[in-house]
């Protein structure tokens, strides 16, 4: 007796399936229907997926309002999908520190282009975007640290590598001429230090004040306007002495973010 043929099916394709496979109707119908139904992400994906939800909901809620569950929720997949690829929130935390890491590294590290007034100000403007793209980090940094423990040494090491590359930098303007050095005792390593600490107080008092709203991108450019401002004011005095360098800075700024519209 025939077995009925399984619904969606056809009949051309169950005996091109069944031959190829040298299986019988039944496995071969099993084989069709669950090839149909396989998710047609692969894992790689799905971890990218999972990573750039929690980021998103990182940024607008913070990190003390969001579990795997409210991840899973979100994705509308089972909580059982994120535990299979990320064990805790922790963990969680720690692969978007390691994208972090990698980013910031590479912004801060001195580009070619920066001794011309729009080079310094682009390079400005791709810092503080950087940065505002991980600031639920900045925003939640007591919850991060102690969510996931183990970030403590490498959040320590990037804040040190940072403070080096901007340190770098500074001392390469000053060597070209287009900025000043810091009159004693101040150093130039200070310098680089106070303009992360600047960077990072920004993002958080940004981030606080949007309290859970997601800005627009119209909303999103003001911040970052208005954080590369604030470099811009601080970085002033050292640059005074290029042609009216704070001047031309603010100028370059406006017109960047006027081009934008």
């Amino acid at each position: 007796m025939a077995l009925p043929r399984p619904k969606h099916v056809s009949e051309p394709e169950l005996e091109v399936a069944r031959v190829l496979r040298n299986v019988s109707v039944a496995q071969a119908a099993s084989d069709i229907e669950n090839a149909r139904h396989k998710d047609p992400k692969p894992a790689r994906k799905r971890v990218e997926v999972i990573l750039e939800c929690a980021l998103r909901l990182f940024n607008q809620f913070g990190v003390a309002a969001i579990s795997t569950n409210r991840i899973s929720a979100e994705l509308g997949i089972s909580p059982g999908n994120v535990h299979y690829h990320y064990r805790s929130k922790g963990m969680l935390l720690q692969a978007a520190f390691q994208a972090m890491d990698g980013e910031l590294r590479e912004v801060f590290a001195r580009p070619t282009n920066t001794l011309s007034v729009e080079g310094f100000v682009d390079w400005q403007i791709h810092k503080q975007r950087v940065l505002w793209r991980y600031r639920y980090f900045f925003g939640s940094l007591e919850v991060v640290l102690r969510t996931a423990p183990a970030l403590q040494i490498p959040w320590l090491k990037l804040q040190n590598e940072l403070v080096h590359q901007l340190a770098a930098t500074h001392e390469y303007y000053v060597q070209e001429h287009r900025m000043t050095a810091p009159k004693p005792p101040n150093t130039i390593a200070q310098v680089a230090e106070n303009s992360l600490m600047l960077s990072m107080s920004w993002i958080r008092w940004e981030f606080l004040a949007l309290e859970g709203r997601m800005p627009c991108a119209a909303a999103e450019n003001e911040i970052i306007h208005r954080l590369v401002l604030h470099h811009l004011s601080f970085y002033g005095p050292y640059h005074a002495r290029s042609q009216r360098g704070s001047e031309l800075l603010e100028h370059a700024l406006g017109k960047k973010f006027a081009a934008r519209g």
